[in-house]
């Protein structure tokens, strides 16, 4: 069983809400943190402005690894949206995990949200040397200090209920009901950046659909 990812509730929400601001076409971004623990969003501008196909522009990808690296903080892996198909890996997100599979920059998880479905579906995936499909389970709760506590104390591969303070999702679960007053105006926590469009680096994208 893959380690468990932990998010806050915020987190999701703010990949959730981009998507939805996204459409028709797909989103992409990264995330950061310790332990398997999402400590920041970054949002990214996917240069193809595809509905089916998404690219991280290179100096866009070093700005926010520079950024997280100033934080000591490490790759937790990437999120993209799938606007009109299942929160599951496509051959060309399959092709994409290629790069990251020797761990050289540690164990990177996939992120998909769906838009197929009302809820969206939220999902994360890890591919193994040949490219094999792993699902890895989700733990979304409500706050950093949750989430910190969590991380500490997981002692079970097993997600449910573990605390009344804790809202924890199985592998296939959804993301969380919307957080009140939260819309694409009303701006997130800390944790979450937008990098914003920038220049092509002579070297080779994240891509992905």
């Amino acid at each position: 069983m893959p380690v468990t990812v932990i998010l806050t509730r915020a987190q999701v929400q703010a990949i959730v809400d981009h998507a939805h601001e996204g459409r028709p076409n797909e989103v992409c971004g990264v995330l950061a943190g310790n332990d398997h623990r999402v400590e920041r969003v970054y949002r990214a501008t996917n240069v193809l402005k595809s509905r089916f196909r998404y690219e991280i522009d290179s100096l866009e990808l070093l700005k926010i690894h520079r950024d997280f690296e100033d934080r000591d903080l490490e790759l937790v892996g990437f999120y993209h949206s799938h606007t009109h198909s299942e929160a599951y890996p496509s051959a060309t997100d399959i092709d994409l995990s290629a790069p990251w599979r020797d761990q050289t920059f540690g164990i990177v998880t996939f992120f998909i949200v769906s838009l197929k479905y009302v809820p969206p579906q939220f999902r994360a995936f890890r591919f193994d040397a040949a490219g094999a499909v792993s699902e890895v389970p989700i733990a979304i709760v409500e706050s950093a200090v949750d989430s910190e506590s969590l991380a500490r104390h997981f002692s079970s591969d097993v997600i449910g209920q573990l605390d009344s303070g804790f809202l924890a999702f199985k592998e296939h679960g959804s993301s969380p009901d919307p957080i009140p007053g939260s819309d694409a105006s009303a701006g997130y926590p800390a944790e979450v950046d937008d990098f914003g469009p920038t220049v092509d680096l002579p070297r080779e994208p994240v891509t992905g659909d």
